[in-house]
């Protein structure tokens, strides 16, 4: 077991995907006949299996089957990180695989419900659950803007690249219409950016309305 998870680490580090999710569907076929109580390690390993299909163009599989149960275990074991990692793996999977359409479904509502309960506050989670209620266009009380932007200060709080990236996209897109933002004018620089990384400037600052990003 530990020879196959070694064998899909080393396949993904060359971004062979569909060898890795070899190795770890071998691996969880053995689990299940040596280690059959251990719901943590089993969890785990579908996880990884999910992560590993996405990308190699199987996305049906993970939110039918890889998702659920890797949920139910981790509901089982009142691990809410794990939860939330299974969630959101099945509303990027139903995304994936079912485009926009997919957006507007009682499933993806689901996974994204399931992503938002388990999503820990003040962590990378709570940027990735915004997110996907963001993407769907709500956000219980919050606009989908006050979500993005309140992604944007978590992640820049946790010097997360790439959730920071993410989350500032819609903004800077223009998808979302700045309150009494005007075409013409300049908004002042926002002096905590100025202290950031090179990556998040340049990830941030394609935009005249870097204020009007940050803002709550």
């Amino acid at each position: 077991m530990e020879y196959g998870e070694r064998a899909a680490q080393r396949a993904t580090a060359v971004f062979a995907y569909g060898e890795a999710a070899r190795h770890l569907e071998q691996a969880l076929k053995v689990q299940q006949v040596l280690d059959t109580g251990d719901h943590a390690r089993r969890c785990d390993l579908l996880l990884a299996l999910g992560d590993a299909l996405l990308p190699a163009g199987e996305p049906q599989r993970v939110f039918e089957s890889v998702s659920p149960e890797a949920l139910s275990l981790a509901e089982s074991l009142g691990d809410s990180p794990r939860a939330f990692r299974a969630s959101h793996l099945g509303a990027v999977a139903l995304h994936q695989h079912g485009g926009l359409v997919a957006l507007m479904g009682p499933e993806y509502k689901r996974w994204a419900d399931l992503a938002d309960r388990y999503a820990a506050p003040g962590t990378i989670e709570r940027v990735w659950a915004d997110r996907l209620s963001m993407i769907r266009g709500r956000g219980g009380n919050n606009h989908p803007r006050l979500l993005a932007q309140r992604g944007v200060k978590l992640a820049h709080e946790l010097g997360d690249q790439s959730a920071l990236a993410c989350a500032a996209a819609p903004l800077l897109s223009g998808q979302f219409t700045p309150p009494e933002h005007h075409a013409n004018d300049s908004p002042p620089r926002n002096s905590s950016m100025e202290t950031h990384s090179t990556e998040s400037r340049r990830a941030i600052d394609f935009s005249s309305s870097r204020t009007w990003v940050m803002s709550p």
